[in-house]
């Protein structure tokens, strides 16, 4: 069975507890994060490089862009590419503290936001699942 979680906004203890207790009752889990897994919360570096090493096309674990990835994205761009030095971004305002959880660990490099851009940008919008219902039609 796949579940949907969303907006887990950097509370990577909650989530981890989450999908262990949904595998304990089923052996054949899958997840779909649905975005937002990082911003507000007290670990969205650890979720995000939890999400870099477990998330893959087609695999037990899924993710769509949501929208503070998207946010973080374009952060990156405007301070780290070249080709995008001096836009005005659109979130300028938007961020929550993702740039600072990044500075904390140590990792607010452009090496490093390099590597999440890569994964993130990966990301799809959109998956379409067949639907069965429980009685299986």
């Amino acid at each position: 069975m796949h579940y949907v979680i969303g907006d887990v906004h950097g509370c990577y203890e909650e989530c981890m507890r989450l999908i262990k207790k949904i595998e304990r009752e089923d052996n054949y889990a899958r997840f779909i994060f649905i975005g937002d897994v990082i911003d507000r919360g007290p670990d969205s570096v650890k979720m995000l490089r939890w999400c870099m090493e477990h998330v893959k096309e087609g695999g037990k674990y899924q993710m769509l862009m949501g929208n503070h990835e998207l946010m973080f994205m374009e952060w990156c761009s405007s301070q780290w590419f070249p080709y995008c030095e001096g836009k005005e971004t659109s979130y300028k305002h938007a961020y929550y503290n993702t740039d600072e959880d990044l500075e904390k660990e140590g990792v607010l490099t452009e090496r490093d936001t390099h590597k999440m851009f890569a994964f993130l940008k990966k990301l799809p919008l959109v998956l379409e699942k067949e639907v069965i219902s429980p009685d299986g039609r």
